[in-house]
């Protein structure tokens, strides 16, 4: 079975009434895909899961930020660099107290290798919920 052929469209109050459907079959696509708003009333508390870190190359090394994906403040207590090699920032224990707000995230260390060889570390940082007023 054969289907019958298109026809044109060729009267004006035919091409108003397609342009009105597709134009409303259109909007309504649009509409499902765009995305919806985040409920800010909703808390997100700070947790492993929400809370993150990770190390960025830069010119000379790399860069650790922390990302607060939680909708409470947080505070970056410390790094520790270990099994470093050829990396000119110390390997060793740095204190910190950065505040990373909600959403945001922070450098918190520079991490810079030697230019001439091949540079190595790993890193381990502790955090804290940021306490109300601080």
């Amino acid at each position: 079975m054969r289907n019958p052929p298109v026809q044109p469209v060729t009267s004006p109050a035919a091409i108003r009434s397609c342009l009105a459907h597709w134009s409303a079959v259109l909007c309504l696509a649009a509409c499902a895909s765009r995305p919806q708003p985040v409920q800010t009333s909703m808390r997100v508390p700070a947790t492993n899961q929400t809370v993150s870190a990770e190390a960025v190359q830069s010119i000379n090394g790399q860069i650790i930020y922390v990302h607060n994906y939680s909708t409470q403040a947080i505070r970056v207590t410390s790094v520790t660099l270990y099994e470093c090699q050829h990396i000119r920032t110390p390997c060793t224990l740095y204190p910190l107290n950065i505040l990373v707000e909600p959403g945001q995230q922070r450098r918190v260390l520079d991490v810079e290798g030697q230019e001439d060889s091949a540079w190595s570390y790993q890193y381990r940082w502790s955090w804290a919920a940021a306490q109300a007023g601080r």
